[in-house]
């Protein structure tokens, strides 16, 4: 349905889901190793006969995350020169589906540094314990503290600041890009420049119990870390096509 309304948006009616849906199947056939079981449960097809599908009662969540995330890095690929690197961090209120943005830092590799705090966006109540400890006595809401579309204004003039395509790190994808995602999008568009999936980190991951959780010390603190393991000159090497820095060779 996301799809269809994409392309009424965009007036297109002269095509339709399904060639994306064969555009991916062409793809995982001609260009993957990927199960033939796993591309049919990608787009949501009946695998088997009754007799199959009776035995057969894994949803293969793993292997279809796999089989998407290969798909997004051949639609599209990180530049493989030219681009900049940016590292993002995010405080939320707790781990979970109903988690709430507190503050996020973006810090690039040449030292442009962007940082927010949205207090109007959570209540303390909503914080965990770990949160209410760690995280909200670091915060300074009066120097920093943003509404939500002020906040998106400041991401925006950010990442319009820089003439290269932006590659997007951090440690904590799953975490971390979500909530990238929803300021950097205003009005229903994506920022040019920014390359529209995450860089994974795999820096060493500091232990709970040293130092407090303040979303622009963690970026920069990560980025030094980062370099420290794998140093990048500012534009990124051929090393760019890497999904993490310990791939560099």
């Amino acid at each position: 349905m996301s799809m269809l309304m994409l392309l009424r948006r965009m007036n297109r009616q002269d095509i339709t889901v399904h060639g994306f849906r064969s555009c991916f199947r062409d793809w995982v056939a001609e260009l993957t190793g990927h199960a033939h079981e796993v591309a049919e449960m990608a787009l949501s097809q009946k695998v088997g006969t009754k007799v199959e599908r009776a035995y057969l009662r894994t949803d293969m969540f793993e292997h279809r995350r796999q089989i998407l995330d290969d798909w997004a890095a051949y639609c599209v690929p990180f530049p493989e020169k030219g681009s900049l690197k940016v590292v993002l961090d995010c405080e939320f209120t707790d781990l979970s589906a109903q988690a709430r943005l507190i503050s996020l830092a973006l810090v690039a590799v040449t030292g442009e540094v962007l940082y927010v705090e949205l207090p109007g966006n959570y209540e303390v109540r909503q914080c965990s314990t770990f949160v209410q400890e760690r995280v909200l006595p670091q915060l300074k809401p009066e120097q920093w503290g943003l509404e939500w579309e002020e906040a998106q204004s400041e991401v925006a003039r950010f990442l319009k600041s820089f003439a290269q395509p932006l590659v997007i790190c951090t440690d904590a994808p799953e975490w971390d890009w979500p909530f990238f995602c929803r300021l950097a999008v205003a009005g229903r568009r994506w920022p040019v420049n920014v390359i529209a999936r995450p860089w994974g980190l795999s820096c060493p991951v500091m232990t709970s119990d040293e130092v407090q959780h303040h979303a622009l010390a963690d970026a920069q603190a990560l980025l030094g870390r980062w370099q420290q393991s794998a140093p990048l000159h500012p534009a990124v090497s051929d090393a760019a096509t890497c999904e993490t820095e310990s791939d560099i060779p």
